[in-house]
């Protein structure tokens, strides 16, 4: 009996499947869910842009979130440098802080992800995001406002289109540079967290939602407590301190200064003073207090709780890029680690 041949090849083995990537964009959209009762707005609008970007770069080079280390982090911030272009008009490349902050988003995400005990969690390698190390930074220094600076700030409110925002922007500038604080906590304070007892302080809300009393020096407390009682007399303590000149009908309240509103302000002041060499902004108000303190015999500790700053690391990035200024070489060099 012969045996009957089979015409049909031999079947290959099957190769094993290869396993999916991991998408990035569900995670991100995860943990911005998660930061938004823990973020300010203005933080969580820049974490959402720049960790979209984030994922754009790794969905057109194919790469999974459980693949991220230390080479696809730094790659992505090459092409930053690369292909963004800044928002600054004068700026030819993206700055270091910029890409700096790209590097901090990215890894508060990672690390949220190792922390994510239903899913992400098990994805990622634990020892390959420890490894992703924050790109190396020039040490640049930080001009901050002089006495003459601030005089010819003040004097260029007197050109403001009428009293009350002659009185206002002065007033917004006493603040900010007699207390340090941020220009978002500036535009949220209100009438009821300034207290003018014992220990004045204004009462602000930073970052995280966070509570905490800020000293008032005398002349900031005049200041701040003549305008309130020439132009906001009749107001409730629960509106906001720095409002527009313009009422929109009778029956509402002046609108709430901006945090752009506030920033318009300035840069406007500092072209009308010829300010020249440094960054005419409410941040660069807050450089200048930190200097001032430090300079006047201010502790670290302090300066850190006056700031809102979560830890010491923060405030001794301040201090470093304020080192050249108000011949403060000697006294940083003796608080710093």
């Amino acid at each position: 009996m012969s045996k009957l041949i089979s015409l049909r090849r031999p079947t290959a083995p099957l190769a094993p499947a290869k396993a999916a990537l991991v998408p990035v964009r569900p995670a991100i959209k995860e943990y911005l869910l998660y930061q938004k009762p823990r973020m300010t707005i203005g933080s969580l609008r820049v974490y959402r842009q720049r960790l979209y970007v984030f994922a754009d770069y790794l969905e057109s080079h194919h790469i999974g979130l459980d693949q991220v280390d230390w080479k696809t982090v730094d790659s992505f911030l090459d092409h930053l440098r690369t292909t963004h272009k800044p928002t600054k008009k004068a700026a030819a490349e993206l700055s270091q802080s910029t890409i700096n902050g790209f590097y901090v988003n990215v890894k508060c995400f990672l690390n949220w992800c190792l922390k994510d005990k239903t899913i992400y969690g098990d994805v990622l390698d634990p020892s390959a995001v420890r490894q992703i190390t924050p790109p190396p930074r020039d040490q640049v220094i930080t001009p901050t406002f002089t006495d003459a600076d601030i005089r010819a700030l003040l004097e260029a409110c007197k050109g403001e289109q009428n009293a009350y925002l002659c009185a206002r922007n002065q007033t917004i500038i006493f603040v900010l540079v007699g207390t340090g604080i941020r220009v978002g906590e500036l535009v949220g304070l209100k009438i009821a967290d300034v207290h003018t007892d014992d220990e004045p302080h204004l009462l602000v809300f930073g970052k995280g939602h966070k509570e905490r009393r800020v000293p008032l020096g005398g002349i900031t407390q005049r200041k701040l407590t003549r305008f309130l009682s020439d132009w906001r007399a009749d107001a409730a303590p629960s509106e906001h301190i720095f409002v527009t000149d313009r009422h929109y009908g009778r029956t509402q309240m002046p609108r709430a200064l901006t945090v752009p509103g506030v920033q318009q302000v300035i840069e406007s002041l500092g072209d009308r003073a010829a300010i020249t060499g440094k960054r005419c902004s409410p941040h660069t108000f807050r450089h200048t207090f930190a200097a001032r303190f430090i300079r006047d015999g201010g502790q670290i500790y302090h300066l850190q709780r006056v700031l809102g700053h979560q830890n010491t690391v923060t405030t001794e990035t301040y201090l470093r890029s304020l080192g050249c200024a108000w011949n403060l070489n000697d006294l940083v060099a003796g608080i710093m680690r």
